[in-house]
């Protein structure tokens, strides 16, 4: 079931790399060429999790590989059978985890002794990056029975979800397709300063939002340069660890708005859709910020909108209210009666 975590150049590099060992006397020109791709494969790898470039490589295949056991958990809907096949699974990559760059280069060296001092052993210090991703890698890394890991990895699939959306924050939709934001502006809520309270209601409706919680629409408004914008970055960055995901939409594509929800559908993570529009019966230029859980499409569906909207004032803070569907009134309104569950 897990197959796919080996589908890969990198993975069947490191396969023949140990077919060619098991020959006693392995031909030296296909195992050099066979080590020197894997060598290469790593160093193309821009996420390090661990130390060892090739345990680092297949722990993060584990985490991105979307699969039935993977996709399963972010909906909450495992069953025992593929549960227990995702163990057995585990316990075979574990064999091939064990058997790091440093212990793979021994062997190609002893095996043809000529190839000796040609390559380096890929280690290097550990990660100073702390994300979920590092965090579940280091415990399986410590693991000695992967075999039992299976339910740990569940909980992180629930929570972080597999494939680009556990790996990465931000989206765009564009072209018919959602592309991640590789290097997103990494703006922090205490750098933003002087609009704490403006704010509040805006991170408080977000971790109802969160914790699955009835949570209001939301609509930011103020002059440009107040902002908005960064607030809605800050407010991903600070809770992108706890399953926040931000989807932006442009303008011109709202119609395609239904293709971006097929996909989303059934996912672990809750969504933010944003959007920007112009308003040229009020002169503002609005973008409108829509939350989605995993439920979306059914009748608990979580849908919590957040507008950008530039105002013509003199104020020069950002401020908060809230909306439904097409009315705006203030945060501190009655909360949804109506109760939101994930899956």
């Amino acid at each position: 079931m897990l197959r796919g975590v080996i589908d890969s150049s990198v993975s069947r590099d490191f396969l023949d790399v140990l077919e060619l060992l098991e020959d006693g006397r392995p031909d030296s020109g296909a195992l050099a060429s066979g080590f020197g791709r894997l060598w290469e494969g790593l160093a193309l790898e821009e996420e390090r999790l661990l130390p060892d470039a090739w345990q680092s490589y297949l722990v993060g295949r584990i985490l991105d590989d979307e699969n039935p056991f993977s996709l399963g958990s972010e909906r909450g809907e495992v069953s025992a059978s593929v549960l227990e096949q995702a163990g057995r699974d585990l316990k075979t990559l574990r064999e091939m985890f064990a058997l790091d760059a440093a212990a793979l280069l021994g062997r190609v060296e002893s095996a043809v002794p000529g190839l000796a001092g040609i390559w380096v052993p890929w280690k290097d210090s550990a990660p100073a990056k702390e994300s979920p991703h590092h965090a579940i890698a280091r415990k399986l890394s410590a693991a000695e029975d992967w075999g039992a890991c299976a339910q740990l990895l569940a909980g992180h699939y629930s929570l972080h979800s597999a494939g680009p959306f556990g790996r990465h924050g931000a989206f765009r939709w564009r072209e018919g397709r959602l592309r991640a934001v590789v290097r997103p502006d990494p703006v922090r809520l205490a750098g933003l300063v002087a609009h704490e309270r403006e704010r509040g209601p805006l991170i408080l409706n977000t971790e109802r939002f969160l914790a699955g919680l009835p949570a209001h629409h939301a609509l930011l408004y103020g002059p440009p340069g107040t902002g908005k914008s960064s607030t809605v970055k800050a407010v991903l960055n600070e809770y992108a660890s706890s399953g926040l995901r931000l989807v932006e939409v442009k303008k011109e594509d709202l119609g395609e708005l239904a293709s971006v929800l097929e996909i989303l559908r059934g996912r672990g993570p809750r969504f933010v859709a944003l959007a920007s529009i112009t308003t040229r019966r009020l002169f503002l230029p609005l973008s409108f910020f829509l939350s989605f859980g995993s439920e979306i499409g059914s009748s608990a569906g979580a849908a919590a909108m957040v507008a950008l909207c530039p105002e013509r004032s003199a104020s020069t803070r950002a401020s908060v209210a809230s909306a439904s569907c097409a009315s705006l009134r203030p945060l501190d309104a009655a909360w949804p009666s109506a109760p939101k569950t994930r899956s």
